[in-house]
């Protein structure tokens, strides 16, 4: 883990890097702090339809810093190229939304994933009715924010739309 001046939310006097035992998936901190290992994925997205750095995060996905996005979450991206081209690095073990002090707990990790298209994805009215939006990230140029909403309202308008009974009026898939 490491600290540097000018990057992240926090005034650091110069540049300082740490390593932390993890063991028994405990992060082994100073004064005797353990921290329960959260597995997450820093960056994770599909190839925007203009260039960018990873670092940035936008529509695509990008350096998006959630600590939601570990073992069994589920997030959607927009398709903006053929291929799509999913991009997944920056592992952490932990670390607090946003990576405010420019690093988390960095490990590496082996990551599975599921890949499923969604097409004719339109659910802004469902977002307005049952979403949350928060920011998630505040370190990078651009700031992140994201959308959460409870997986079981589109689970339910997929399945309609697979038998046909979709309303006009909702328009999600």
């Amino acid at each position: 883990m490491c600290v540097r001046l000018n990057c992240g939310v926090f005034d650091v006097a110069g540049c300082h890097c740490r390593r932390f035992p993890i063991r028994d998936n405990t992060i082994f901190f100073d004064h005797g702090i353990e921290i329960p290992v959260k597995m997450m994925i820093g960056v994770i997205g599909t190839c925007p339809a203009e260039s960018c750095d990873t670092q940035s995060p936008g529509e695509h996905g990008g350096n998006l810093d959630i600590n939601e996005l570990g073992i069994g979450s589920t997030i959607y991206l927009p398709v903006s190229v053929p291929g799509t081209r999913l991009a997944i690095g920056d592992c952490h073990a932990v670390q607090g939304d946003g990576e405010t002090a420019i690093c988390a707990m960095e490990v590496s990790a082996a990551v599975t994933v599921r890949a499923t298209v969604l097409k004719d994805a339109q659910a802004s009215m469902l977002l307005s009715l049952v979403g949350n939006l928060r920011i998630s990230q505040v370190v990078n140029p651009k700031k992140g924010c994201i959308m959460e909403f409870p997986k079981k309202y589109l689970s339910a308008a997929i399945d309609k739309k697979k038998t046909g009974t979709t309303q006009k009026c909702m328009q999600v898939c």
